[in-house]
């Protein structure tokens, strides 16, 4: 019982103050990745844009990894940012492709398999797989 009405107050409290809100929002993101296709041909230069949509701060970048599906440890392509430092401002709708509208992450796989993208972005995940032929 105790536990339960320290929760509540608790609650309050943070209801009560904004700027806790602030420090501590409550996100959403949908990711998406934007132009993979199902197959590749060796060497094909493969093209695509992570887009992230949602309520929160998104001064963040996504990491990026593709890696072969049977062998995780054999990764083809890594992006990896460094945390930003984000202003302390109220969180509002977003969506940010990225690298941006205008442009779009490349490479060109030489070995025949299947292979994995996986991003995150504010710590939500989204994987696909692909083959390369």
């Amino acid at each position: 019982m105790v536990l339960i009405a320290g929760i509540g107050v608790g609650m309050g409290v943070y209801a009560m103050l904004p700027h806790l809100q602030s420090l501590f929002p409550i996100h959403y993101t949908n990711l998406e990745i934007l132009g993979i296709n199902d197959t590749y041909d060796t060497n094909q230069i493969i093209k695509f844009q992570i887009k992230a949509t949602g309520y929160g701060i998104p001064c963040d970048m996504p990491a990026i990894t593709i890696f072969r599906s049977d062998q995780p440890s054999v990764i083809i392509f890594e992006k990896k940012f460094p945390p930003l430092m984000c202003p302390i401002e109220d969180p509002a709708l977003f969506s940010v492709v990225y690298p941006s509208k205008n442009d779009t992450y490349s490479l060109t796989i030489k070995d025949s398999s299947k292979y994995t993208i996986d991003a995150s972005f504010l710590n939500h995940e989204i994987k696909k797989e692909f083959e390369v032929k």
